[in-house]
């Protein structure tokens, strides 16, 4: 498994346990994970991942 792929399978894992509400939130997930990557190279992957914001009901 390469960096990438790594790194994807981590941030599925992270948003399903966790309610996350912004990248700095999952940047700060993953840097607790030993990933370190740059708000750049996290809105590509969730880009590339197909993720989208879900709104939270009240």
């Amino acid at each position: 498994m390469n960096k990438s792929e790594h790194r994807h399978q981590l941030i599925r894992a992270l948003i399903t346990k966790n309610k996350i509400h912004t990248q700095a939130e999952l940047q700060t997930l993953l840097a607790e994970n030993d990933i370190q990557v740059t708000q750049a190279t996290l809105s590509r992957d969730i880009k590339n991942m197909n993720l989208s914001k879900v709104r939270e009901e009240d």
